[in-house]
């Protein structure tokens, strides 16, 4: 069943300043995103995994074209601890143990 409100937008007075700093933030994310995604394009790197160096899948980066990772190394959302490339692994991979 197709919603018939689904491009409906609502009032930004009635998101509430809260939801709209939210919003804010999260347009500004996809924004870096992007522009890091140019930049890996421009220096070649388009498509390697940071963390391991390993070709992105075709399908994945059709899906998430801003992906700076493979599956086996995304980062869990939310997990606590410092990012793979903040690691300081030798290896250039992502603690197994917290590999979803």
């Amino acid at each position: 069943m197709i919603d018939e409100n689904m491009n409906e937008r609502p009032e930004p007075e009635a998101l509430g300043p809260e939801t709209g700093f939210e919003l804010l933030d999260q347009v500004r994310g996809d924004l870096d995103d992007v522009e890091a995604g140019l930049r890996r394009l421009e220096d070649g790197t388009y498509g390697q995994c940071e963390a391991c160096g390993g070709p992105i899948d075709e399908g994945r980066l059709a899906a998430l074209p801003a992906t700076r990772y493979c599956v086996r190394h995304q980062p869990v959302v939310g997990a606590p601890g410092p990012s793979p490339t903040a690691l300081g692994d030798p290896g250039g991979g992502f603690p197994l143990d917290r590999v979803p």
